[in-house]
């Protein structure tokens, strides 16, 4: 399997600012297991727009990226998180046990730290992944945010919550 980094890719719709901030991005299924009714006729026909991008041109596999999103408005910064996270036990799932993915780097390189975040909104939690407000420091799970940056883990939930007191 090999991992992939890309670059920071950015948009603009009126006053909001709309940027991916990549986890990890890497060739790893076949089209069938995502796709399955695609046969290799149809891959076949369309393997031209599919590749280098959604397919890798060796391997055939399909291209998949885990990665957060950080919404900036004039009124708060969001991070729209997998919650995917380093250094999580899943012997179950080799490609992701234990894993030290850039992040923290990624999301400096677009330009934020975690201090410049407002608001972070889990898409989803899992026992295996809910890494955005954890990190494994020196052997300890500290966490990652500020007490007064609240978790919005249900896209539901008012996107204007008070601060929690710390």
């Amino acid at each position: 399997m090999k991992v992939t980094t890309s670059p920071i890719y950015r948009w603009r719709v009126g006053e909001v600012e709309i940027t991916r901030v990549l986890e990890f991005e890497a060739a790893l299924f076949e089209p069938v297991v995502i796709h399955p009714g695609a046969s290799p006729e149809i891959i076949e026909r369309h393997r031209h727009w599919l590749t280098p991008t959604l397919m890798d041109p060796v391997s055939g596999l399909m291209i998949f990226a885990f990665h957060g999103t950080v919404i900036k408005t004039p009124r708060a910064t969001i991070l729209v998180d997998t919650c995917s996270g380093n250094d999580k036990e899943r012997p179950h799932k080799l490609r992701y046990h234990k894993k030290d993915w850039p992040y923290l780097a990624n999301l400096a390189a677009a330009g934020f730290a975690p201090e410049d975040i407002d608001y972070v909104l889990c898409t989803h939690l899992h026992a295996d992944h809910v890494g955005w407000n954890t990190r494994l420091l020196d052997g300890r799970w500290v966490k990652r945010i500020a007490p007064s940056q609240p978790q919005l883990t249900n896209p539901s939930a008012s996107a204007r919550m008070p601060p929690t007191q710390p």
